[in-house]
C-alpha cells in the first residue's frame, strides 16, 4: 500500500484574518480619535518647558500659549518645534504630547562663552559654535570673559557664525583651560591681543598671562602648576611662550 501524504495547509487564511483584524482596529482607533477631538478632556491644559538656563519660562511659554485649549489630537508637534527653532538662543527643541492634555517641550539652549564687540563698541555673547547670540537684558547675568577683538557690525549680527583665525586661536586656549581645570574660566576676565600675541587676565592674581600658539596644552599645564603653588606675585606678567620655562616679570 502506498503511503498517504499529509495535506500541507497554507498560511494564507491566517494572513487574511490578520488583515481583517488590522482593518477593523484601524477604523476603531480612527473612530475613537474623531470622537475624542470633540471632547474637552483632551484639550491641552498644561505646557511644560525644560532645559532652559537663561531664557525665561514666561517667554518660552508665551511662544506656544496659543496651543492651550487646542485638542491634543490636532496639535502638530513639528509645528511647535519650528516656532522655537526661530529663537536664536534655542539650539535644539523636542515637543511631545503627554495624554490626555499636556505638552512637554524640551530645549537645549545656546550658552555664551565670550563677549565679543563690534567697531561701535557693542558687546554680544558668542557660543562655542561661534554663533552670535542676542544680548537682551535677561542675559546680563551671564558671567563671561571679554574677548577684546573688534569686528564689523555686519559680522556680529545675532544668529551669524563668526569665522576668524584669531577667534579660533582663542578657542583653542579656552578649550585647553576648560579641559585642564574647568573652574578657572570664571577667574579669567579678558582675552586680548597685543602685537598679535594672545594675553589673558587672571582675576585672582590680577596678572596678565602671555600664551603662544605652539604646545598650548603644555603651556596651560605649567601655568596651572605655578598658579596652584603661588609661584608668582600679584599683578605679574607671566610669559608661557618659551619651552620648559616660565618668565615672570
Amino acid at each position: 500500500m502506498g503511503r498517504k501524504r499529509k495535506k500541507v495547509r497554507g498560511h494564507s487564511r491566517y494572513f487574511f484574518y490578520w488583515l481583517i483584524a488590522a482593518i477593523v482596529l484601524y477604523f476603531a482607533v480612527s473612530k475613537v480619535i474623531i470622537i475624542s477631538r470633540n471632547i474637552d478632556f483632551f484639550n491641552v491644559k498644561r505646557i511644560e518647558i525644560t532645559g532652559n538656563k537663561y531664557l525665561s519660562q514666561d517667554f518660552l511659554l508665551s511662544v506656544s500659549q496659543s496651543y492651550i485649549n487646542q485638542n491634543i489630537f490636532d496639535v502638530n508637534s513639528k509645528e511647535i518645534e519650528t516656532l522655537y527653532d526661530n529663537i536664536i538662543r534655542v539650539k535644539n527643541v523636542n515637543c511631545r504630547k503627554v495624554f490626555p492634555s499636556s505638552l512637554k517641550i524640551s530645549i537645549t539652549e545656546r550658552v555664551g562663552v565670550f563677549f565679543i564687540r563690534n567697531v561701535k563698541g557693542e558687546f554680544f555673547p558668542i557660543d562655542k559654535d561661534r554663533t552670535v547670540l542676542d544680548k537682551a537684558d535677561s542675559y546680563l547675568k551671564e558671567d563671561l570673559p571679554f574677548l577684546n577683538l573688534s569686528f564689523s557690525v555686519e559680522k556680529l549680527l545675532p544668529g551669524q557664525i563668526v569665522e576668524d583665525k584669531k577667534l579660533d586661536y582663542v578657542f583653542m586656549v579656552y578649550d585647553e583651560l576648560l579641559n585642564s581645570q574647568p573652574n578657572i574660566i570664571s577667574d579669567i576676565s579678558e582675552f586680548y591681543f597685543r602685537d598679535n600675541v594672545l594675553h589673558f587676565v587672571d582675576i585672582e592674581s590680577g596678572s596678565r598671562v602671555i600664551i603662544g600658539m605652539d604646545e598650548i596644552a603644555s603651556q596651560i599645564k605649567r601655568f596651572l602648576f605655578l598658579r596652584q603653588n603661588h609661584g608668582f606675585e600679584k599683578q605679574s606678567l607671566v610669559d608661557l611662550r618659551f619651552p620648559n620655562q616660565i618668565i615672570v616679570r
